[in-house]
């Protein structure tokens, strides 16, 4: 049994490189790629409504699944990994902290304090963590459908500083190391 999860995790390390190479939209130019995907971006960070973050969020799955042809349990599996983070921060948004509790929705009475969540907590609360997940889709549409290699090609001739694009392939290169590393380590440690 833990040679199964021994190699499961040994595929979840490449699973975004086995996605990007298996996709339909593999073949299309990753210039057109990587602006989708930063004009999208973009525009999830500049509006500040739930409607285009849900159109954007909608737009790249559909995009990643429907045309990309990318199973949906690995979507899912790859959109949980920034899942907990986002909640995380998202949860210091909801909580809200004063001395008077009649604004607030629920709330808990410590000693002076009143700690609980507004309509207005609320409402910041999904607004965020509706654009982080839209965020990260229009990221993920970008890497799950286009190899590392052909995106650190498409970035040179794009003119980004050639430093900049040496530091993302080393730092590319080097998760795959200090993963093996860290596999290595959690498999002495269970001998």
């Amino acid at each position: 049994m833990k040679r199964h999860t021994h190699s499961h995790s040994h595929g979840e390390r490449i699973l975004i490189d086995e996605i990007a190479y298996a996709s339909a939209l593999r073949r299309v130019s990753p210039f057109w790629k990587i602006f989708v995907s930063l004009y999208s971006l973009l525009l999830c960070l500049i509006s500040h409504t739930w409607a285009v973050s849900v159109l954007i969020l909608c737009c790249m799955l559909t995009a990643m699944t429907a045309i990309g042809k990318t199973r949906w349990h690995h979507v899912i599996h790859l959109m949980q990994i920034p899942l907990a983070f986002v909640v995380l921060g998202c949860i210091m948004i909801l909580l809200q902290i004063s001395h008077h509790g009649e604004s607030m929705l629920v709330s808990l009475h410590l000693g002076s304090w009143y700690f609980g969540i507004t309509g207005e907590s609320l409402h910041q609360f999904g607004q965020v963590f509706l654009q982080c997940l839209a965020a990260v889709s229009c990221l993920y549409f970008l890497s799950a459908t286009t190899p590392m290699t052909e995106l650190f090609t498409a970035l040179r001739r794009l003119h980004l500083p050639a430093f900049l694009v040496e530091m993302m392939e080393l730092v590319y290169r080097y998760i795959f190391v200090l993963m093996e590393s860290a596999s290595q380590i959690r498999n002495a440690q269970e001998c």
